[in-house]
């Protein structure tokens, strides 16, 4: 394993009564799987921020992510309004979702914050005001040479 339980990166989003020895016993295990209920879980997508599950159960339940728990995940049914519950899976602090019984496509997501989005236009204002200094710079040269 490249993580161990003492490179110190655990504390950094750790839910309260996590047991890190449960974690790393998780990350080995599938991406989605049935916690509470029966029923099989299926991952669609995997990318950063966004995730999507198809769950099938005749209960529904609690269905553990694997991924790590961060208070700003979201959960929805697909084509269906309303959130789902989501918290972190205890001991291992992943994230975990309830879906309901049936055949469903779950997706989880972090949604961007407006700070994000604020940092996001402000790098490209940035960007563009350093590319036209750039431009001016190269065009000024071009002139000096000509003349």
């Amino acid at each position: 394993h490249l993580v161990s339980t003492s490179d110190g990166w655990f504390d950094a989003w750790l839910p309260e009564g996590t047991i890190q020895s449960s974690t790393l016993a998780a990350a080995d295990g599938p991406k989605a799987t049935f916690k509470e209920g029966d029923g099989s879980a299926r991952t669609i997508v995997w990318a950063p921020r966004n995730l999507e599950l198809e769950v099938n159960s005749s209960s529904g339940g609690w269905v553990m992510v694997n991924q790590f728990y961060y208070p700003t995940w979201q959960g929805k049914l697909q084509g269906m309004q309303g959130r789902l519950e989501v918290r972190p899976a205890m001991p291992e602090g992943l994230l975990e979702v309830r879906v309901p019984a049936g055949l469903q496509q779950v997706r989880l997501q972090i949604p961007t914050s407006w700070e994000e989005r604020f940092g996001q236009w402000l790098s490209v204002a940035f960007l563009s005001v350093c590319l036209l200094t750039a431009f001016r710079k190269e065009h000024e040269n071009v002139s000096l040479q000509n003349a």
